[in-house]
């Protein structure tokens, strides 16, 4: 499988993702850990999650993939554990045997993916028999924020229009539990997470900050163009307004995260 990633490589992207830990983005996976477990991080970044998760496994260990090898060259060097290993994989074709692993983990990934259930089944099989899926995901048409801007509304269309061009499903969250359903799971716990950014905290700055470079500098700006979605001053009045945004005293944005614990 192929998809094309819509958020790119760039700097302005990876530098966002080292904000992600397993606190604030595997929260509901960490009570089921067990010091000794062997975990497959799928999608890994810059790995940020996955240093974390291997934190947790002490005595365990923790093999981190990503399909880009930008990401793993860069969440390798940050990253230096006796009983973490990054590697560059698909996951439609994990290079592991069946029943490899006792958790297998995706942050973010499977709304980039045109075939997600394919990619659940193919977790499923190098989970061992009592291992445990846990999936997480946004579902961008459900994300709000404060105050109104029509430049950020056209940012939220346009990202809609390019994920769905790439094959993605950029709302996907709710449709987790019947995808691992679909996938052959039977026994899956549902909840969701909150990502909050608001001025009084500074958070919201930050966020805006992210979203200002990130409209100029990754691929929402290069798809944008090439996909004839927006124009240089379009992209331009996105990226400013990002920042406007940020410094008002009542910026807020929220989104909400859909999260799956999945057993055979």
């Amino acid at each position: 499988m192929s998809e094309r990633y819509s958020h790119g490589y760039d700097a302005s992207v990876l530098n966002s993702y080292r904000s992600r830990s397993a606190a604030n983005s595997a929260a509901y996976l960490l009570p089921h850990l067990q010091a000794d477990m062997r975990l497959l991080d799928v999608g890994c970044g810059p790995g940020s999650i996955s240093a974390d998760l291997a934190d947790a496994l002490p005595q365990g260990q923790v093999i981190a993939v990503d399909v880009s090898p930008v990401s793993i060259q860069a969440a390798a060097a940050a990253h230096v554990r006796d009983n973490l290993h990054f590697q560059t994989a698909s996951v439609y074709a994990l290079p592991f045997a069946d029943a490899s692993f006792e958790v297998v983990h995706a942050h973010q990934v499977l709304q980039h993916l045109a075939e997600p259930v394919n990619a659940l089944r193919e977790m499923q099989r190098v989970l061992s028999a009592d291992g445990i899926v846990a999936v997480r995901d946004t579902a961008y048409n459900s994300m709000t924020w404060q105050p109104a801007m029509p430049e950020l509304q056209q940012w939220m269309d346009v990202y809609q229009a390019i994920a769905q061009r790439n094959g993605g499903h950029p709302n996907i969250g709710p449709d987790l539990a019947e995808l691992c359903r679909e996938a052959g799971f039977t026994r899956i716990v549902t909840s969701t997470a909150d990502w909050h950014y608001h001025a009084d905290d500074g958070s919201a700055a930050w966020w805006g900050k992210v979203w200002s470079e990130r409209a100029l500098k990754s691929e929402y700006y290069t798809q944008a163009l090439d996909y004839g979605l927006l124009n240089e001053a379009e992209l331009h009045a996105i990226s400013r307004t990002w920042l406007a945004w940020s410094a008002l005293s009542d910026a807020e944005f929220t989104m909400t995260h859909h999260q799956v614990l999945a057993r055979k």
